[in-house]
């Protein structure tokens, strides 16, 4: 049984003893981690109101682990003739990117690596951009649009350039790429596995993507070449004719506007092939806590599925000494434009062919 002690730190002050209390960790499907934490006890003489209020500055613990970084949104204190209660919400530091504008002036970049904007965008919230992995070369032109956040225009900017923006366990901005690792195990119907929920879905998938965009003309890129960019790219399991017009943000080269398109159709590849898998207690076999941006193989026949998926979301939840951890994975594909629709292993159906050498690559039918 999973022993970890849970602990929120606020205002130099520890508090312990929650009853329960849901955890959640996202790799590119959310920026900004959340919690929730609740505690309901009968009337004792010795209470004292917890003076935890919204807004303030916060981290969340598992042992000895930092786990969350951020600040107080929610405080609901209650109480009836038996008992008492509170329940605390809160999110990472840079839910401040997610919710609010940015007001910096004058909002255009011209020439500057994706990480000197994003330094430029998060000053304005007091949020610190670590190094992480390769953002590629200097960005030609991006332009701040009226009322948008921080966060929706660097998650624009890395749509081509194979990264994301993620945010560390002290609060801080990163910029990550999808990792290849994978984890040791497989995670299996009837053993590992204790829920499993599956979302197989082509009403978001399209046969064929078409980019259109506009470039900066020059003396190597004609006035009509630049005004015209395209690029096209199909998927060929969307067997019947259905088009999506993907428009390019600021300038694109033919170059960027495909890895736009290609991020758009793996995305929604990505969306359409969803698994919810429980699992006892929060931590692997190796005694770490399940992380987000990492691979693990699934077998499980009731799903009809037999693959390597990478691991999206983390939940981890008590309720009553009661341990549990829901992992949200998707096919790899979402989060690597160097992916191509044609590689992608179908969730579920027919085996892609007879090669028995790479059996996670493969969908099965149930049996």
């Amino acid at each position: 049984m999973t022993t970890d002690a849970l602990t929120l730190r606020v205002d130099g002050r520890t508090w312990d003893g929650w009853e329960e209390a849901s955890i959640v960790t996202s790799f590119g499907k959310a920026l900004c981690g959340k919690f929730e934490l609740a505690l309901s006890d009968r009337w004792r003489a010795d209470f004292a109101a917890r003076p935890i209020l919204t807004g303030m500055r916060c981290e969340v613990w598992l042992a000895d682990e930092l786990r969350m970084t951020g600040r107080i949104d929610d405080v609901d204190p209650g109480y009836d003739a038996r008992s008492h209660g509170i329940m605390v919400r809160g999110r990472d530091l840079t839910a401040d990117l997610v919710d609010c504008s940015s007001t910096v002036t004058p909002g255009a970049w011209s020439n500057r690596k994706l990480e000197d904007i994003a330094r430029d965008l998060c000053a304005e919230y007091g949020i610190v951009l670590v190094p992480g992995d390769d953002t590629g070369g200097p960005i030609a032109e991006a332009r701040l649009q009226e009322g948008e956040t921080p966060f929706e225009m660097l998650e624009k900017l890395c749509r081509s350039r194979n990264v994301w923006p993620t945010t560390t366990a002290s609060g801080e901005l990163r910029f990550a790429k999808a990792s290849a690792q994978r984890l040791d195990g497989v995670l299996r119907r009837g053993q590992d596995i204790k829920s499993a929920r599956g979302r197989f879905s082509d009403t978001g998938r399209f046969s064929v993507y078409i980019g259109k965009g506009q470039q900066r003309g020059g003396d190597q890129v004609s006035a009509e070449s630049a005004a015209h960019v395209k690029a096209r790219i199909e998927d060929p399991s969307i067997t019947r004719h259905r088009a999506l017009i993907v428009q390019g943000e600021d300038q694109q080269t033919g170059e960027t506007l495909a890895d736009r398109v290609r991020n758009e159709m793996n995305k929604r590849i990505g969306d359409s092939r969803t698994v919810e898998i429980g699992v006892a207690g929060w931590r692997m076999r190796d005694g770490k806590v399940w992380p987000v941006n990492r691979r693990v193989a699934i077998d499980d026949d009731w799903l009809g599925l037999r693959a390597e998926y990478a691991i999206e979301q983390t939940a981890l939840h008590v309720a009553k000494d009661a341990y549990d951890t829901v992992l949200t994975l998707v096919p790899p594909e979402k989060f690597d434009i160097r992916f191509s629709g044609t590689r992608l292993a179908p969730a579920i159906g027919g085996a892609t062919g007879d090669d028995d050498s790479r059996p996670w690559d493969r969908g099965i039918g149930p049996t």
